[in-house]
């Protein structure tokens, strides 16, 4: 039993190094855009949880696209100036003595654009429509690295926390056998001490790493744009 739960803390620290080692992977692959080739992993059923256009951030990038497509419409469609419209009044005083003459001026002004014109306009929201999507696409991008990165680490905390169980409860059976030893008088009792003190922290171990568990599954949630 000792054995066993000596191996299962290998497994669990193999499992841990196994997570970092994926988390770098993906920080390298989001950062350069280019992937580390890894060995071929046997075909695994898909996962339920997908980015989803309904993500905060995506959603506020749509709307940003949309603002610029709307703005270059506008100036494709406005090909000249907007018209102006002037108002002046006018005080006359013809001379001593005489009354003041007031009068009021309304001007139109209608400008004739022309496709030279409106190329400056169309162009800067042309910049800013490439400008949008391609930022969405940064966030698109970002955010289905942070997904897989979450997936991955509740992957591997499933892992870790499975095998600190059977570690915690391996251990436990192992103190109770020597403890009967023990009042058989077949054990001393520094070899009792010894595993009540490995079963208690192995059950500590557990649970930290349920904890663990439980913040990968808020992580995974956070990802999706869920609130944990």
């Amino acid at each position: 039993m000792a054995t066993r739960a000596e191996w299962l803390a290998s497994q669990a620290q193999e499992a841990e190094v196994q997570q970092k080692l994926r988390a770098q992977q993906a920080q390298w692959q989001w950062l350069t855009g280019l992937a580390i080739p890894a060995e071929p992993e046997p075909p695994r059923a898909a996962s339920g949880f997908d980015l989803d256009e309904a993500h905060p951030e995506l959603q506020l990038a749509a709307r940003a696209v949309e603002r610029a497509q709307r703005k270059l419409s506008l100036a494709q469609v406005q090909r000249g100036d907007n018209p102006e419209l002037g108002v002046h009044l006018r005080q006359e005083r013809p001379g001593q003595g005489m009354p003041t003459q007031s009068s009021v001026g309304v001007s139109l002004r209608l400008p004739f654009g022309t496709d030279t014109h409106a190329q400056p306009r169309i162009a800067a929201a042309l910049t800013e429509v490439d400008l949008a999507l391609t930022q969405q696409q940064r966030i698109r991008d970002r955010l289905a690295a942070e997904l897989q990165l979450a997936r991955t680490q509740l992957q591997a905390a499933e892992s870790q926390a499975q095998l600190e169980a059977q570690r915690a409860m391996l251990l436990r059976e192992r103190a109770g056998h020597i403890e009967k030893a023990f009042k058989a008088g077949e054990s001393p009792l520094p070899e009792l001490l010894r595993a009540l003190g490995a079963a208690a922290q192995a059950e500590a171990a557990s649970e930290r790493q349920q904890a663990h568990l439980r913040l990968a599954q808020a992580r995974l949630q956070q990802a999706q744009g869920l609130l944990p």
